[in-house]
């Protein structure tokens, strides 16, 4: 059943909010996600949706910024990892540290008055797996700009 007109998208300027709103996103996915949203009739969604964005106004009244960076998609350098034997070029293991290091600074800022403070951001969180053994290792062996470190292992000197 419909209580809208058909023409409430275009009259509310629905893409135009969309246009803005992918203006802040951060990555192309994001950018993408926002590109097909559609209005949504789902109470369920919509009540969550908004009390995510009630913490994060609160959050920024209390002075808190969440610590969201620019990133770039990892999916080809994951699906890669799956090929047994497979090793990742320089330039790809570089652009999964970027994310792992963005991951692990949003699960620490979640301390526990954070977590008071953004409850249902913080159950994100909480989703989030442990990459910093992983994240430790890539920065063991590469310095930031993707060279190998001096007191890497002689193998991956060559």
């Amino acid at each position: 059943m419909k209580f809208l007109p058909q023409d409430s998208i275009e009259k509310l300027e629905f893409d135009k909010i969309k246009g803005l709103v992918e203006t802040f996103c951060k990555g192309d996915e994001a950018r993408q996600l926002i590109r097909v949203l559609e209005p949504s009739s789902d109470y369920d969604r919509i009540h969550n949706d908004l009390k995510l964005v009630a913490e994060l106004k609160k959050a920024k009244e209390y002075g808190e910024q969440l610590p969201i960076y620019p990133y770039d998609a990892i999916d080809t350098e994951v699906d890669l990892l799956k090929t047994n034997g497979y090793v990742l070029e320089i330039d790809g293991i570089l652009k999964l540290q970027r994310s792992f290091v963005a991951i692990m600074d949003i699960e620490s800022f979640f301390t526990s008055k954070r977590k008071l403070l953004m409850p249902a951001l913080a159950h994100i969180a909480d989703g989030i797996y442990d990459l910093s053994a992983i994240a430790k290792n890539i920065e063991r062996i590469f310095d930031r700009d993707g060279s190998i470190k001096q007191n890497a292992s002689p193998a991956l000197q060559k």
